[in-house]
């Protein structure tokens, strides 16, 4: 990746830390076992995936933006870490 689109990107991210926000809609992907949805951030909305462990999203829930691994990689790779949004209850 180019040095720009890389700081492009994290810029991005870096923005996205620690914003609250609210599912207004929630999919699971059967294919990788990953929740998706449609998170409004108040000035604007945002298609991210969900980090749920404990309890399954729904519509209204409120979640927050943090680091995790993005996906599953080999032994000897890099770990890709981005934003998801976690289920604010689960945060507690």
């Amino acid at each position: 990746m180019e040095p720009a689109l890389y700081w492009r990107k994290a810029k991005q991210q870096h923005e996205l830390l620690g914003k609250k926000g609210i599912i207004m809609s929630i999919t699971h992907n059967q294919a990788n076992k990953q929740w998706i949805g449609i998170v409004d951030l108040g000035s604007k909305k945002i298609t991210a995936p969900i980090a749920a462990t404990l309890l399954e999203p729904k519509i209204g829930d409120q979640v927050v933006g943090v680091v995790r691994i993005l996906s599953s990689v080999g032994p000897k790779d890099l770990i890709p870490y981005g934003i998801k949004f976690q289920l604010a209850q689960e945060l507690l």
